[in-house]
């Protein structure tokens, strides 16, 4: 990448990010609530309204400006897009949010190097941060989930006197 970032590329790519995270995380949000795994759905969804909020809210931004077509903002994809499936498990959705929220906070770290401008360099750190605060939070909700797997206790057979 050696392309230099200016502010409305900053947005425009930032508004393509927070809008593909956002289609990310209803999409895994689908599939744990067609298994029946309604809480980390829930999670997901609320992350998804975020994405939707920080993209709108850059959008507001932008409006009545150009777009620009910078070859940065062709280049990000989210990670592991076919471990999505139906029936998936509430660890392995919460594994790809993880992921995804990752490389968000690195995508945005790298394109400060191609900057100096110190307004666009703020927009992005701050972007940066926010990922980064998501993807600890999606962590927390990954160990509060416990070790996947069903309990074993669920399918013990009583104790039977011989």
């Amino acid at each position: 990448m050696n392309e230099t970032l200016s502010f409305e590329d900053a947005l425009d790519l930032a508004i393509r990010v927070r809008e593909l995270l956002g289609a990310r995380f209803e999409e895994l949000a689908d599939h744990l609530e067609n298994s029946r795994t309604t809480e980390p759905a829930a999670e997901l969804r609320e992350v998804a309204a975020r994405q939707r909020k920080t993209s709108d809210t850059l959008r507001d931004t932008v409006r009545g400006r150009p777009s620009h077509d910078s070859r940065l903002l062709h280049q990000f994809e989210l990670p592991d897009y076919s471990a999505i499936r139906p029936h998936m498990s509430a660890h392995q959705a919460l594994h790809i949010a993880v992921e995804s929220e990752q490389a968000v906070y690195e995508w945005f770290g790298t394109l400060m190097g191609h900057t100096e401008d110190a307004g666009v360099r703020r927009l992005l750190g701050d972007l940066r941060d926010e990922a980064k605060v998501w993807r600890d939070r999606l962590e927390q909700d990954l160990t509060d989930l416990g070790r996947e797997g069903a309990d074993p206790a669920l399918f013990a057979d009583d104790p039977v006197a011989h």
